[in-house]
């Protein structure tokens, strides 16, 4: 007689206090894409629903944002303090921003185009990178429309130029002129500052159901980036004559 059971195998070190413990299905369903980018062009801000023998057996970490690693350990807020130099070093994700060192690099910017059978009405959700930000079509400006996604989900300061084109087809020109200086990645999610496009998603859910979407690269070279944070370590200096 074969006997099988059922195995969970839980995550490591609780999360280390930083994260939250979740089902391969879970992880599926709640931060895998919505849809595959490359030949659909809408979906319901949902991934795939993941159902084989493992879905519910195998759990790992989702970090908090900051945090990183199998058991979110890297991030915790431990320094080693070097007296000789006053140097501290210590295993938080360090902050990002543009090399001072890189001139003459560009914004990264993308093009996103919003189509319907009928007028459009509700609000478009915009998908990165397991964040989701809705904008509404309604007395929607190129303003309105940047102060709705800057600093929202894990964008920085976002340009956007509203056009409409007629024929129930709008035009959101998106440019991305920084991210977040304390960053928002985790060990699911992460940029260098130039994103693929097909980190981005279109979720219809609260739209017109004919609504469908299509993004596109108007700048993706020579990009501003980010610091990486590949080396686990970032150090500051302190001094009295630092304030």
């Amino acid at each position: 007689m074969l006997r099988c059971f059922h195995v969970i195998v839980a995550c490591p070190n609780e999360c280390s206090g930083h994260g939250i413990c979740s089902s391969l299905k879970d992880i599926s369903l709640y931060l895998g894409p919505d849809y595959d980018s490359k030949t659909e062009r809408a979906g319901d801000g949902l991934g795939i629903a993941y159902l084989n023998w493992d879905s519910d057996g195998i759990q790992v970490c989702e970090c908090d944002s900051g945090y990183f690693g199998a058991d979110c350990s890297s991030g915790e807020s431990s320094s080693q303090h070097l007296p000789t130099f006053n140097v501290y070093f210590t295993s938080v994700m360090c902050p990002k921003g543009d090399d001072p060192l890189t001139i003459n690099q560009n914004f990264r910017a993308i093009q996103l185009d919003i189509f319907a059978g009928a007028p459009l009405k509700g609000k478009i959700g915009l998908e990165f990178q397991g964040t989701k930000v809705y904008v509404p079509y309604n007395g929607l400006t190129s303003q309105s429309c940047s102060d709705i996604l800057s600093f929202s989900g894990k964008f920085g300061l976002v340009g956007c130029n509203y056009i409409v084109r007629g024929g129930y087809h709008i035009t959101l020109d998106l440019t991305f002129f920084n991210w977040p200086l304390y960053p928002k990645d985790n060990n699911m999610f992460s940029n260098t500052g130039n994103p693929s496009i097909y980190d981005f998603f279109c979720d219809i859910t609260y739209s017109n159901p004919s609504t469908y979407c299509e993004f596109s690269d108007i700048v993706a070279t020579n990009i501003i980036g980010k610091f990486s944070f590949l080396s686990r370590s970032c150090f500051h200096y302190s001094s009295p004559f630092l304030s």
